[in-house]
């Protein structure tokens, strides 16, 4: 059975490429669908596209739960425990508060993480055995992310966790859609992620507005231009993110490239980078080999960190694939982390962007100059650590913050950026 085969696929002949400006595109699509409001608008990563899967067998060896619904449970769990070869004689878990969708887990190796399925060579018992047909969702899915809310929004990219997915998006950087009927599908449905978000097609031209930032041409590093992001969002909420209008978010677009190819390249004051970074210490408690790091910065026992250019440019770059990547899918309900507000979900954007830089420093400090390994490996590891984790909301504290606390917070936040100087020294 090949990996395409293993989830439902996109027919390739129904996407097209959605070229920047980003913005002006989704206009031109919006006004489409408000002509046909039953077709829905599908983002798609060209990282999703061509995703492959390695067989490293990384992902069956995770410390993570691998829920099962009530009916795979009641499918399989006698069939693979009465088994010939009697090697399974308990293959699932059930939850001690099981749900209709998250009824049980697939029991572990003795001693270890692994996936008790899993064979020496990384293949899959079950695979084999029975074939695609019966594996569970997350097992024949991940790491495709596939998310869809009705008539509302839809969008399928990759998740950080997986080590081929750095390499598969920096290899196929595009972004694609398509426009179809929902009604000849059968959509995974979610919920949109809380109340306080902008509407259907607000959502659209707002998510343009961003990836527009993320990719202007000529305008230093990404960071230089997220920074005019937190006076944007605190706007927004002036105005009222359900009453948010489409002439808005036009009036909103023109003033942030305005100030784009006018101050987005100024540099952060130090003083809130050492702030940004004695928070990153908090946020990679659970790293120590990264804050010793941090702290021997603060403490200048390291030199500050100074990237060449080229240095800077990967830096960047893959700062803006992941941002982009996150972007998509802010609208939802997260998997892990339930209903988030808008600004909290660009304070975990901020904290993410933010442990990614150091921890890609701390991997090039053992090993010389920055390289692209070195940034793979940070954004597997921010996949683990501040994406898929159940209680990492309270942890950060987020589910307390005010709006008005979150603006200034992220300002510090995108503070550090070590790819600014160079990056902006090199533009003509």
């Amino acid at each position: 059975m090949s990996d395409a085969q293993l989830v439902e696929q996109v027919p390739i002949a129904e996407t097209k490429p959605l070229s920047y400006p980003y913005f002006g595109h989704l206009r031109e699509l919006v006004e489409q669908l408000q002509q046909a409001p039953n077709l829905v608008l599908e983002l798609i990563s060209e990282g999703y596209l061509n995703f492959a899967c390695t067989l490293c067998g990384d992902c069956c060896r995770m410390p993570w739960a691998i829920t099962l619904s009530q009916a795979y449970y009641e499918a399989w769990y006698e069939p693979l425990a009465q088994h010939p070869s009697g090697q399974y004689p308990e293959p699932f878990l059930k939850l001690e508060k099981p749900t209709e969708t998250a009824y049980a887990t697939i029991s572990r190796q003795r001693g270890t993480h692994a996936c008790v399925f899993l064979q020496a060579d990384n293949s899959c018992w079950i695979h084999a055995e029975y074939g695609v047909e019966a594996l569970s969702d997350v097992c024949r899915k991940y790491p495709r992310h596939i998310k869809d809310v009705g008539h509302q929004y839809a969008v399928r990219n990759l998740l950080h966790s997986c080590q081929a997915v750095p390499e598969t998006e920096a290899r196929f950087p595009g972004l694609y859609y398509r426009i179809y009927d929902p009604s000849a599908t059968t959509p995974m449905i979610h919920g949109i992620a809380a109340r306080g978000y902008p509407g259907r097609f607000e959502t659209y031209l707002w998510l343009g507005m961003a990836l527009d930032l993320l990719e202007a041409p000529r305008a230093g590093s990404l960071l230089s231009r997220w920074r005019l992001f937190p006076a944007a969002l605190e706007w927004m909420d002036g105005i009222g993110m359900e009453k948010l209008q489409i002439h808005h978010l036009l009036t909103l677009y023109q003033d942030l490239m305005d100030k784009v190819d006018s101050q987005g390249l100024s540099l952060p004051d130090l003083s809130r980078q050492r702030l940004a970074l004695e928070w990153a210490q908090i946020f990679m408690a659970d790293h120590p080999g990264c804050t010793g790091w941090i702290q021997d910065v603060l403490k200048a026992e390291r030199p500050w960190p100074e990237l060449s250019e080229a240095e800077a440019r990967l830096l960047d770059t893959q700062m803006r694939l992941y941002a982009r990547n996150r972007l998509l899918v802010i609208p939802y309900r997260d998997n892990f982390l339930g209903n988030l507000s808008f600004w909290q979900q660009f304070m975990l954007l901020g904290i993410q962007l933010l442990c990614l830089q150091c921890l890609a420093l701390y991997n090039a400090s053992r090993d010389g100059e920055l390289r692209l390994e070195h940034l793979q490996r940070a954004v597997n590891a921010i996949g683990f650590r501040l994406e898929q984790r159940g209680k990492l909301i309270k942890e950060l504290g987020l589910d307390r913050l005010r709006p008005e606390q979150a603006y200034d917070s992220l300002i510090t936040l995108h503070s550090l950026d070590f790819a600014a100087l160079p990056l902006s020294a090199s533009l003509p």
